[in-house]
C-alpha cells in the first residue's frame, strides 16, 4: 500500500516542550535550562550526571530479525552498503546527550536546509493491543515494514543516563519519537511510556549502562510502544510490540 502519515498541529505541552528543546538541540543550540514541561519526564535534576555541554555519541542499531524499529543496514549485506553507526553531525545525523542525562537522536534535523543521507526503519506490524481492530497503522509496507524514513527525532526521559554507574540498569526509560516524512505535510509520533495517559497500554523500556562511555537501550518482545496520529485532539493508532536494541557510545 502507499504510505500515509498524518499528524495534527498541536503536542501536550511536556512533549512538544522537550521536542522542541531535543531540535535546537541537535542544532548546535546550546540550552542551559532546558524546559521542565509539566514535569513528569524531567527526572535529571539541575544539572545531570555530567555538566559541561551536551555529548557527542554514536548510535549502533543491532538490527536483529523481528526488531521493530531498524538502521538503513538492517538487510546488509544482500541489498545495500552498510553505513552503520550514526555518527553525531555526520551525513546530517543528530545524536547528543544532553546535560540532564537524555539521549536526543535525529535524522534530518541536525542542520537545517541540508538533506538527509541516512533513514530508519519501522515495524508497526505486531499489534498488541486487545482487540486488533484497534490497530490501524497509516502506512504499510511490505508486512508491516515502514520503508526506510528520514526526517525522524527521536529522544528520551526518565533516566540521567550521565548519572547511571556502569554496570547499572534501569528498566524506567521512556522513549519517544515522531516522525516527518517529505512525501506528505504532518507527521506521527509513538511513545513507551506508561506515564502518558493518552495512550493507557505502553511500557517504559531498558537502559544499561556497559562501559564508562557506552550505553544500551532496548525493548524487549513484550515492551509497548503506542502509535498516535494528531496532537492534541490526537486519535490513537493501536499497540505494538516493536522490540530493538542499539548502543550509544560519546565519541
Amino acid at each position: 500500500m502507499s504510505k500515509k502519515m498524518l499528524w495534527g498541529a498541536t503536542l501536550p505541552g511536556c512533549l512538544l516542550l522537550a521536542l522542541v528543546w531535543a531540535t535546537m538541540a541537535l542544532s548546535g543550540n546550546s540550552l542551559a535550562n532546558p524546559p521542565d514541561g509539566d514535569g513528569n519526564h524531567n527526572h535529571g535534576g539541575g544539572g545531570g550526571g555530567g555538566g559541561g555541554g551536551n555529548l557527542a555519541v554514536t548510535v549502533t542499531f543491532q538490527d536483529l530479525p523481528g526488531d521493530g524499529l531498524m538502521s538503513d543496514c538492517h538487510d546488509c549485506p544482500t541489498t545495500c552498503e552498510c553505513l552503520s553507526p550514526y555518527i553525531d553531525d555526520v551525513d546530517n545525523v543528530g545524536a547528543q546527550i544532553d546535560q540532564q542525562g537524555n539521549l536526543a537522536f535525529g535524522i534530518g534535523k541536525a542542520k537545517r536546509n541540508q538533506l538527509a543521507i541516512r533513514t530508519l526503519f519501522f515495524d508497526f506490524s505486531d499489534c498488541a493491543s486487545a482487540d486488533p481492530a484497534d490497530c490501524t497503522p497509516p502506512f504499510f509496507d511490505d508486512g508491516g515494514l515502514g520503508s526506510g524514513l528520514t526526517n525522524v527525532l527521536m529522544f528520551t526521559a526518565g533516566v540521567d543516563l550521565r548519572a547511571m554507574a556502569v554496570g547499572e540498569v534501569s528498566e524506567e526509560l521512556s522513549l519517544y519519537g515522531t516522525f516527518d516524512p517529505s512525501e506528505v505535510s504532518q507527521a506521527l509520533r509513538f511513545f513507551f511510556d506508561p506515564s502518558d495517559d493518552s495512550c493507557p497500554g505502553s511500557t517504559t523500556i531498558t537502559v544499561r549502562h556497559t562501559g564508562p562511555d557506552t550505553w544500551e537501550i532496548e525493548a524487549g518482545p513484550d515492551d509497548v510502544a503506542c502509535l498516535r496520529e494528531g496532537g492534541h485532539d490526537s486519535i490513537q493508532r493501536g499497540l505494538y510490540h516493536m522490540p530493538f536494541k542499539f548502543t550509544v557510545q560519546t565519541k
